[in-house]
Parts: structure tokens; C-alpha cells; sequence
């Protein structure tokens, strides 16, 4: 009778060590998950202002600030930089490295 006492507690310890286990990989599959999910928005986000700094320098040399896009993009970035001490190191082929 003991025997079958200590098999019996032996499969129940195992039963909710596996369970716990199983809740646990879930959570942590959930987590990486929504982790993608948030990485995922921030390059849709970078993409979106690339996407506004290339119109604004297609404006400018509209407007006849720069000669080129290019140039435009070199004198956007330069004055922000001097404003904001901010500057962009990233390119659009940055965003597709996963």
C-alpha cells in the first residue's frame, strides 16, 4: 500500500510540475509575442517619417531651397541636428534586418 501511496504522489507532483510548466512556456510565448507585435509598430512608425522627411524634401526642391533631394535631406537633417540634437542613423534598409 505505501508503494502505491508514493506512486500516486509521484504522478500528481509530476502532473502539476508539468502543468506549471506548460503556464509558464505560455506566458513567456505570450510576452515574446506581443514584444514582436511592439517592434513591428516601431518600424511601421520609422517608415511613416522616412516616408515625411522624403515628401518634405521633394517640397523643398519644389520650392527651390535645394537643388536635389538629396540635399535637401543633407540640410533637413543638419537643421534638426542643430534644433533638436537629434539625427537619424538609421535607413530604410536598417528596418528590413530582422
Amino acid at each position: 500500500m505505501e508503494i502505491e501511496i508514493i506512486v500516486a504522489l509521484i504522478t500528481i507532483v509530476g502532473g502539476l510540475g508539468c502543468t506549471g510548466l506548460g503556464i509558464w512556456f505560455s506566458r513567456e510565448t505570450k510576452k515574446i509575442a506581443a514584444m514582436q507585435r511592439t517592434i513591428e509598430r516601431y518600424r511601421q512608425e520609422i517608415r511613416a517619417r522616412q516616408a515625411v522627411e522624403d515628401v518634405a524634401c521633394q517640397w523643398l526642391v519644389e520650392l527651390g531651397v535645394s537643388n536635389t533631394p538629396r540635399a535637401a535631406m543633407l540640410i533637413l537633417r543638419k537643421r534638426t541636428k542643430e534644433e533638436h540634437k537629434l539625427r537619424p542613423a538609421m535607413s530604410p534598409r536598417d528596418l528590413n534586418v530582422v
